[in-house]
C-alpha cells in the first residue's frame, strides 16, 4: 500500500502565494486566462524551483519558451502541484513567465467542477520571491471561442483559436503586453490548509440580496438550479421569467447583475 499525502511544509512557497484570475470567478464556461509576470534577476541560482498549479489546467512558458503543463489530475480537496527547475531558462536581468490557463466552468468524467478557477504559482530563489516582483499581467483569451462542441459526453469542449485576435506575442515578446488588467484577490481568500489550496475554499458571496423595495433578488454566486428555486418560492412572476431565460440566459443574466451591484 502506498503511504497518505504528506502535508505540506509550514515554509513551503505556496503557502504565501495567491490564487488569480482575471475578472474573478464571473462567467467560466469553456473558458481560457492569459497570465504573465515580468522581473528581474540578479543572479541565476543553481537551482530555481518553480511551484505552479491551476484549476483545471495550465501551460507554461519562460523567456517565450514551452515548459510543461499541468497539473494531474484530483480533487480540490487536495489539488495536485507541479514543482519545475527553471534554471537552465532563465537569464541575468530581464525574465518573464507566461501562462495559459482553462477551466471548463463543467463537471465531466475527468473532472469536477467547483464553482471557482485559479491560477496559483510561487517562486523563491535566495532573496528573491516571485510575488514580491510584482502583480501578474492577466486578461481572458480574446481568440478561444467559448460556445463550441463538446468532444465527447465524458470530456469538456472543443478548442476553437481565431489566430487573427491572438499573435500569442505576450507569450514570445520580451516587451510586455499592453492594456493588460493586474488583478489580485483579498489576503484571505484562499487562506487555509493546503495539501495544496483548493480554489472551492473561496468565501462565496451570499445567495441574496435585498433590493430597495426589500425583496430579495439573486446574488451572482448562486447556481440556476438553487436560485430558479428560491426565486420561483419567494417571488413567482420574477420566477417565471427566470424559467423561460434558461440557463444561458440565467449565465447572461449573472453578469449583468455583477456589473450593476
Amino acid at each position: 500500500m502506498s503511504s497518505p499525502q504528506k502535508p505540506m511544509p509550514a515554509k513551503h512557497p505556496l503557502r504565501s502565494a495567491q490564487w488569480i484570475w482575471p475578472e474573478a470567478y464571473m462567467y467560466l464556461y469553456n473558458h481560457y486566462a492569459h497570465f504573465r509576470k515580468d522581473f528581474e534577476l540578479k543572479k541565476v541560482s543553481a537551482k530555481a524551483p518553480l511551484f505552479i498549479t491551476a484549476d483545471k489546467a495550465y501551460k507554461l512558458y519562460v523567456n517565450g519558451r514551452y515548459v510543461c503543463r499541468g497539473p494531474a489530475r484530483g480533487y480540490q480537496s487536495h489539488w495536485p502541484f507541479d514543482e519545475v527547475d527553471l534554471a537552465k531558462l532563465l537569464q541575468k536581468g530581464h525574465n518573464w513567465i507566461a501562462v495559459e490557463a482553462y477551466n471548463p466552468g463543467i463537471s465531466t468524467y475527468q473532472y469536477l467542477h467547483q464553482t471557482k478557477a485559479g491560477l496559483l504559482c510561487e517562486a523563491k530563489w535566495g532573496d528573491f520571491s516571485l510575488s514580491a516582483a510584482g502583480p501578474w499581467q492577466m486578461r481572458r483569451s480574446p481568440a478561444h471561442s467559448t460556445q463550441t462542441a463538446r468532444l465527447s459526453l465524458q470530456l469538456d469542449f472543443q478548442e476553437h483559436f481565431d489566430c487573427r485576435r491572438d499573435d500569442r506575442g505576450w507569450i514570445t515578446s520580451p516587451t510586455p503586453p499592453a492594456g493588460w488588467r493586474a488583478e489580485i484577490f483579498p489576503q484571505d481568500s484562499h487562506a487555509g490548509n493546503y495539501q495544496p489550496v483548493r480554489p472551492a475554499a473561496v468565501r462565496q458571496r451570499r445567495a441574496a440580496r435585498h433590493s430597495a423595495d426589500g425583496r430579495e433578488s439573486c446574488c451572482p454566486g448562486q447556481n440556476y438550479r438553487s436560485c430558479l428555486r428560491h426565486v420561483r418560492r419567494r417571488i413567482p412572476d420574477v420566477g417565471k421569467r427566470l424559467l423561460g431565460l434558461g440557463r444561458r440566459g440565467f449565465e447572461d443574466a449573472k453578469m449583468e447583475s455583477a456589473r450593476r451591484h
